[in-house]
């Protein structure tokens, strides 16, 4: 898995891709680095939990 982050004055982004996924997650400036990594992660963790009955 490929995991960037990029802060600039107007905001920080966070991205990611795999061979199933591919996303990009934007926050305010107020969001340091830090902060956006760890939490770009948990969203990556709940975007590929199955959704449905059985899952």
């Amino acid at each position: 898995m490929d995991f960037r982050c990029e802060a600039t004055t107007k905001q920080t982004l966070c991205a990611w891709g795999d061979p199933s996924t591919r996303a990009v997650v934007t926050f305010g400036p107020t969001f340091t680095l830090e902060r956006a990594a760890p939490e770009t992660h948990e969203i990556r963790d709940d975007i590929r939990k199955p959704i449905g009955p059985g899952s």
